[in-house]
């Protein structure tokens, strides 16, 4: 009888787990970007907090605030622009842009040639190559902004919502997982630290810098006159993951676009900022932001974000890395388990 029991108690219970699963599916994008929102600005709502007195719920609310018009507000404005200079690229590259840039770069290929007898460079048949791969790739990311846009408020508000109760009441939902893990209660706050310390790592030591490479890049492109400097600008920061290559992807060819179509003073202009302004924020900047949290190999970094892109959409940017933290996470802490479980039998 007791064995009916326990039997139907399980099947009850996972029968509920499943649904509940399932309700809370729609809404487990907004829930991870908050969670992950919440941890990296859990330092700045605990200093808030001690600021007033231990409210934490004025402080959830400021931090939110601050939030929404540091973050989300210009992000909204930079994505309206780059989707919009994305379609005009993809117009010029089919409407006749390509044609007119493969000629001047046989031009250009000529004069080479010319110095280099030796020397020889099919351009052409790389950009067009390039240009192909390039409208077939971006068209699929593109089209899932305007698709994800129909639910972007009303996951927008979801997100805001769990951000602020995780930063007010985040401490209580920590001792909740806590008191239902079988783990010791020491094991699961170094477990939550090491996951602590990986989201840190990537998002904060990484992302963070890509952000802001890509906008810098943006911001010299805008200056030295290429067009399209939004979107440039935006891919220059994913391809700032890339290890060894960085920005340098977009910033290179934009300067030779620079040297063969303005006065030269534009395309000098622009390698100093790509060298000064934009080559030195990973090195100032990296050991700033990362000053504890486990190490992340930029070419899995890179890989996740794309694989977020594809998967999750546009906000895959940020969601694609917090899976690879995780996952890293989760192996650190196969490894403390692993290590404990050898000390108690020894």
């Amino acid at each position: 009888m007791e064995k009916l029991q326990i039997y139907f108690f399980t099947g009850l219970f996972l029968a509920v787990l499943f649904l509940s699963f399932q309700i809370f599916l729609p809404f487990l994008v907004p829930l991870s970007i908050a969670a992950t929102l919440a941890v990296l600005f859990h330092p700045l709502h605990e200093r808030a907090a001690r600021i007033f007195g231990g409210n934490r719920g004025l402080a959830a609310f400021l931090i939110v605030a601050l939030v929404v018009f540091i973050i989300i507000i210009p992000l909204a404005f930079v994505g309206k622009t780059v989707l919009q200079e994305a379609v005009i690229f993809s117009a010029q590259l089919s409407g006749g842009g390509i044609e007119n840039l493969s000629h001047l770069l046989s031009s250009a290929q000529e004069n080479i040639s010319a110095g280099l007898p030796g020397f020889s460079l099919n351009i052409n048949e790389y950009l067009r190559s390039g240009a192909n791969w390039f409208s077939q790739n971006t068209g699929a990311i593109f089209t899932n902004v305007a698709r994800v846009t129909i639910d972007m408020f009303f996951n927008l508000f979801i997100g805001l919502v769990a951000f602020y109760y995780f930063l007010k009441d985040g401490k209580e939902f920590i001792k909740a997982i806590v008191a239902l893990s079988p783990l010791p209660d020491k094991n699961d706050y170094e477990i939550l630290n090491k996951l602590e310390g990986a989201i840190i790592s990537v998002v904060r030591g990484s992302l963070v810098i890509a952000v802001i490479q890509g906008t810098l890049a943006w911001l010299g492109l805008s200056i030295f006159g290429v067009p399209n400097s939004a979107f440039l600008g935006s891919v220059a920061a994913l391809t700032s993951l890339i290890p060894g290559v960085g920005t340098a992807l977009i910033m290179i060819p934009s300067i030779i676009y620079l040297f063969l179509t303005a006065p030269i003073n534009h395309a000098a202009g622009l390698l100093v900022w790509q060298i000064i302004v934009v080559g030195l924020v990973d090195n100032m900047l990296g050991p700033m932001l990362i000053r504890r949290g486990m190490k992340v190999h930029p070419f899995f970094i890179l890989l996740s974000v794309i694989g977020g892109l594809a998967f999750f959409g546009p906000i895959g940017f940020l969601l694609g890395p917090v899976v690879l933290s995780l996952l890293f996470a989760m192996i650190e802490i196969y490894k403390f388990l692993v290590n404990s479980e050898k000390k108690s039998f020894s």
